[in-house]
């Protein structure tokens, strides 16, 4: 599994490339410094290249928050510190 995210730096929404070589499911994660999670979603994935849109961001406040993304067991694939400006 791939994935990449951006831009590091976003004001309404963040966009998620998850590429995976078979059908899957995930939990996105957003949450503050405190560990305070804001927003979560989870995500079926096809086999392949899949673009995952986080929006209505517009209501985080100007800081930083943590991306993460977990398997349906709760291990980490992915994590990634963001800025909201």
């Amino acid at each position: 599994m791939r994935i990449s995210s951006y831009p590091r730096q976003f004001a309404h929404e963040i966009t998620v490339e998850i590429s995976t070589p078979a059908d899957d499911d995930c939990v996105i994660c957003i949450s503050n410094k405190a560990g305070k999670i804001l927003k979560m979603m989870g995500v079926s994935l096809k086999k392949g290249l899949n673009n995952v849109l986080l929006n209505d961001l517009e209501a985080f406040s100007s800081g930083s928050y943590l991306l993460e993304i977990k398997d349906v067991s709760g291990k980490f694939k992915y994590h990634t510190e963001l800025v909201k400006h």
